[in-house]
């Protein structure tokens, strides 16, 4: 950009800051920076300007470059969940480009520090992931570039089997277990004990065995840093370095409707203040039209629909129409209530609750969303599509469901001392995923289990709503029909 251009841009953030500021929204300090096609590529394979080196990275740049140089596909910024937030804007943007940018940015930042998931986010991740790096190549030079590659190989195919909540709950520590192990409470004492066995309930066997973990585990990655016996301690450290770097991009995955439509839904009000010239107002109409395109019938677009959830948020609490309960009732609102509403469940909300709350049935008609399913063979090459549900509370239940589970499976670990011989025992919970495994994709994974664990590993699962344990035991995988 010339410097007429960069001060004009300079300008421009200035005034949109303020008329954000008077609309309502808090935006945090944020360091802009405007960067060539290749930088903006780069950072959005590394997620940070500083990261360690991993091939994933350069594949994901190639992909999204190569798209880019093809005109398919054009990332307009980046911005990032920081102290200060720091904002990456395409040096290519033309200025009325770059306002709405700087106006999407505003609303992105302020929903940042407005919504409760990311508040547990450290926001000095960009420091960290630096240091992450600097480490990573520390431990190339001591232990060779190829056993660290596969460890983290290993590392980055569990990268998203952590637990985001363990932080909000007490975790009981290994002394707290041990000591209930062996001293065990009794059941109640009374004159009336008896009565709890009349239904023919049989009293608790007492179990002194020592578990590992004591209890069912969520956080996989962790439990592989802390309890792995083979592992050497610059594995351990790198296990815990992916795992911090992913509980940091966890909030974005668990509010990506919310944030990219609350970033929509108040850029637009933004623009719609800011004294832009007929062909600027052109150039942001046409871009939000792009932005909130329905696109392929078979996938969703979270700025449109967070866009459209957002608005009616609003609509409803601004000025009430009459709106009943499922039980009949009318409910009951003052009005004149709608940003005050749209903060609070910025606050409060995730998607999945988001969709629950507020997806109504005249959005789902609006928004023409459908549950789709798949009739034909099981690789999915001969067959077809077909709507298999267009009740709105169906699709709505659909919807819900995978916002919750955010297509990551449900593994437990059960068992790190499985037939006694410390093998590795996961189970795949079914019953709150609601969905079934790629057996194809989780037999390759128990590769990696298997290359942090070093003894066999079993992942039980439901093939055909039948019990079905893989097992791979470091030179072949097999499966038990239970």
């Amino acid at each position: 950009m010339t410097p007429n251009e960069l001060a004009a841009l300079e300008r421009a953030i200035s005034t949109l800051g303020e008329l954000a500021c008077q609309l309502g929204l808090k935006p945090p300090a944020i360091e802009f920076a405007v960067v060539p096609a290749e930088v903006m590529y780069e950072m959005a394979a590394y997620h940070f300007p500083a990261r360690f080196p991993h091939w994933t990275h350069g594949a994901q740049y190639h992909r999204q470059k190569t798209r880019y140089s093809y005109g398919l596909d054009r990332i307009y910024e980046l911005v990032l969940n920081t102290e200060p937030c720091q904002a990456y804007l395409l040096e290519t943007n033309s200025l009325a480009e770059q306002e709405l940018v700087v106006a999407h940015v505003l609303a992105h930042a302020d929903f940042f520090r407005r919504n409760v998931y990311f508040h547990e986010a450290s926001r000095q991740m960009d420091k960290q992931a630096r240091l992450h790096a600097a480490l990573v190549r520390r431990f190339e030079e001591e232990e060779g570039a190829a056993a660290v590659e596969q460890t983290l190989d290993a590392a980055l195919s569990l990268a998203w089997h952590v637990d985001p909540a363990s932080g909000a709950f007490r975790r009981k520590p290994a002394e707290e277990y041990e000591r209930e192990r062996l001293h065990p409470r009794e059941e109640p004492a009374s004159e009336f004990d008896d009565l709890w066995y009349l239904g023919g309930k049989q009293r608790a066997p007492s179990d002194r065995r020592r578990h590992l973990p004591p209890a069912p585990e969520r956080d996989l990655l962790l439990f592989l840093a802390e309890s792995s016996p083979q592992i050497e301690e610059w594995q351990r450290t790198i296990l815990h370095l992916v795992r911090e770097e992913w509980l940091y991009f966890y909030p974005n995955l668990r509010t990506k409707v919310m944030n990219e439509g609350y970033a929509v839904f108040w850029h637009e009000r933004i623009l719609e203040r800011a004294p832009l010239t007929t062909e600027e107002h052109l150039t942001f109409r046409r871009l939000q039209a792009n932005l909130i395109a329905q696109g392929h019938r078979f996938s969703l677009n979270p700025y449109l629909v967070g866009y459209k959830l957002w608005r009616d948020i609003e609509r409803r609490w601004e000025e009430p129409a009459g709106e009943k309960t499922w039980y009949g009732q009318v409910v009951q609102r003052s009005g004149s209530e709608g940003l005050q509403k749209v903060f609070a469940v910025a606050a409060d909300y995730r998607d999945a609750d988001f969709v629950r709350a507020f997806l109504t049935r005249e959005l789902v008609e609006e928004l023409d969303l459908y549950v789709y399913a798949f009739e034909g063979d099981a690789q999915r090459k001969n067959g077809h599509w077909v709507v298999a549900e267009a009740d709105w509370e169906e699709v709505r239940a659909a919807l819900v469901d995978e916002l919750t589970g955010l297509t990551i499976p449900a593994i437990l670990v059960l068992d790190g001392d499985y037939h006694r011989q410390g093998e590795l025992y996961l189970a795949h919970d079914v019953d709150s995923d609601c969905r079934t495994l790629d057996l194809d994709y989780a037999r390759r994974t128990l590769v990696h289990v298997h290359r942090l664990w070093g003894r066999p590993v079993y992942l039980e699962t439901r093939v055909d709503n039948k019990p079905t344990v893989l097992k791979y035991d470091g030179s072949s995988a097999s499966q038990i029909v239970a």
